[in-house]
């Protein structure tokens, strides 16, 4: 039975530029990196003679880490996520003032997809979010839930990791019926808050929010209607997928 989350991680290009990012940019406060090139590597990764550099960043106070790996060996490829696409993940950290942190980051060059929006159509009620991407164009959302706007514009907690699939609720039967997350909620239909960062016209998409058990993080899964793409090559190695 799953229990909690013990990381998310992603594949980088370069993981000390990830580290900068996440760590020196958005101050993700705890990082650490090292190499890895061990042969029981190979067995965990089913990649043959892999070697890794394996990064991570946590937010104080927060239990749940980031991992980044970098393939060293073999090179990688780029997993070509984005908006629709079956495959792409996104990160969401919550804030404690998100136009704060927007007006921090917009000022150290980090590159948004729009202004804060209010997430009218979601699941998260009056919070106002924003995407950013890191230096791989991985999706990077930061939200404020309603009540805050008092802080600095730190990041306090990873608050989601976000999947889009292919098809909701089978997806659903894997996480809830095989892996024992829990069911929160669903939606559906036009996305005002997509269509705002994204540039999505006339979208269409079902959603659902699943709690990992014992802790407050959340699995939020996107069916879009009109993928913009075929599906990401989420082989390991490639920039971009994750775990």
């Amino acid at each position: 039975m799953i229990v909690g989350a013990a990381h998310p991680g992603i594949t980088v290009k370069d993981v000390e530029q990830s580290l900068r990012f996440y760590g020196g940019t958005l101050g993700i406060e705890h990082t650490v990196s090292q190499v890895s090139d061990q042969p029981y590597l190979a067995l965990v990764t089913g990649v043959p003679g892999c070697s890794l550099k394996i990064g991570f960043a946590r937010v104080e106070g927060d239990d749940v880490p980031l991992e980044f790996i970098e393939y060293v060996n073999p090179a990688p490829g780029r997993a070509l996520t984005g908006f629709g696409i079956v495959g792409t993940p996104h990160l969401c950290w919550q804030v404690d003032n998100l136009y704060a942190a927007y007006g921090r980051l917009l000022a150290e060059g980090v590159g948004f997809l729009g202004e804060p929006h209010l997430l009218v159509d979601g699941a998260w009620g009056e919070a106002r979010g924003v995407f950013a991407r890191d230096p791989d164009g991985l999706l990077v959302e930061l939200i404020e839930l309603p009540g805050a706007r008092d802080g600095t514009g730190r990041l306090t907690r990873l608050h989601h990791l976000g999947v889009t699939v292919s098809k909701l609720d089978q997806a659903i039967d894997f996480y809830c019926s095989q892996l024992s997350l829990e069911e929160k909620s669903r939606y559906a239909g036009e996305s005002l808050y997509l269509r705002h960062h994204a540039g999505l016209k006339d979208n269409y998409i079902r959603g659902a929010i699943l709690l990992l058990p014992g802790m407050e993080v959340y699995v939020e899964l996107w069916e879009f209607r009109t993928p913009s793409g075929p599906p990401a090559d989420m082989a390991k190695y490639n920039v971009g997928s994750a775990h």
